[in-house]
């Protein structure tokens, strides 16, 4: 989409927002067809015609939010989605540590990932390349480690409401799914 940045970027940056903000960096440095690396969502409504439904918004920057369930005008996009608690699991002098689970979500259009033979790759060879990423890549101020994958129209937007996704959104040219982990973190920005 134009004018959004490839990974909109905070002013200060603290806790669960320094992690993640590691982590969209090095999704768009490792990932060539990745347009967007977006923070952590927000649970926004809308009432249409009536209804009222809950959909995933990011902060871009200049008081604006980005709507971020599947659009082919974004392009290829994460962002992170948070259910749980986030739970204090150390404290000290200096630091504490934090833990909670959390989910990136991942929309891409396969064209641009494997644009050489795209009708030939499946959704694996995606998850593969996102195992790989966490498996290779270390954070200064968190660490992570993925357990879940769901591939299912109506697992990766778990917890939205738009009716609108449904399988006809995961046909190709485009793809998607919500890998779920657990990431411990620091309150500050610098590692004990």
């Amino acid at each position: 989409m134009l004018g959004t940045p490839a990974i909109p970027t905070l002013a200060n940056p603290l806790m669960i927002d320094n992690a993640f903000a590691q982590i969209q960096t090095k999704l768009v440095a490792g990932l060539s067809w990745l347009d967007h690396a977006f923070g952590k969502a927000q649970r926004m409504k809308q009432t249409v015609n009536g209804s009222t439904f809950i959909y995933p918004a990011v902060y871009i920057g200049n008081q604006d939010y980005l709507n971020v369930f599947p659009d082919a005008h974004i392009g290829s996009f994460t962002f992170f989605d948070i259910t749980t608690s986030e739970d204090i699991k150390d404290r000290n002098r200096v630091n504490t540590t934090l833990e909670t689970t959390f989910s990136l979500i991942l929309w891409f259009d396969f064209r641009k990932v494997y644009p050489a033979n795209w009708q030939l790759q499946t959704t694996e060879n995606v998850k593969a390349e996102l195992l790989e990423f966490f498996r290779t890549n270390t954070f200064p101020n968190a660490k992570v480690r993925m357990s879940k994958i769901y591939d299912q129209a109506e697992d990766i937007y778990r917890n939205y409401t738009d009716k609108e996704i449904d399988d006809q959104f995961l046909m190709r040219p485009f793809g998607g799914f919500r890998m779920e982990g657990e990431i411990q973190y620091f309150e500050d920005p610098v590692c004990p």
